[in-house]
This record gives C-alpha cells, sequence and structure tokens, in this order.
C-alpha cells in the first residue's frame, strides 16, 4: 500500500493513518429499482407499461430486475396519490 501511495503522491509528504479491507458491497435491490422508474416521464412510463415488462439491470453488481407490468402500474398509480 505504501509503494502504492508514494507512487501517486510523487514527492509530497503523506502518512497512512488506517487501512481498512476493501470489500464489493452493492446497494441495489427491487425497490431502487422501481424507485428509478419514477424519473421517467408519463409517456415513457405509459410504453413500458403497454409493453408489459421491464428488465433494469445494475451497472455495478449485474443483479437484473425484471418489473412485471402491476409494479410499473403501481408506481403510475403511486404518483396520481
Amino acid at each position: 500500500l505504501e509503494d502504492i501511495v508514494a507512487a501517486i503522491a510523487g514527492d509530497l509528504p503523506f502518512t497512512i493513518h488506517d487501512e481498512q479491507p476493501l470489500s464489493f458491497q452493492c446497494l441495489c435491490s427491487r425497490a431502487r429499482a422501481l424507485e428509478l422508474l419514477n424519473t421517467l416521464n408519463d409517456t415513457e412510463l405509459d410504453e413500458m407499461i403497454k409493453e408489459g415488462t421491464a428488465e433494469i439491470r445494475c451497472h455495478f453488481c449485474n443483479d437484473v430486475y425484471q418489473l412485471t407490468q402491476a409494479e410499473m402500474q403501481a408506481v403510475k398509480t403511486g404518483r396520481q396519490a
């Protein structure tokens, strides 16, 4: 670690205070995928509902969420409430 920091810092002085192990953790979920639908305008959401299903893929962990027509309609209905 010290060699990597030294290579980046060059002649700048530095101190390593603490080290922590790196870990992979994605916070995606089906609920977050559904929340993304709220970024769409009504026309775009209506088109997706008309198609019947939608697929949202997390570009961090690559999980895929298949959203049903009923789930998308519930998002739209929630906007109107």
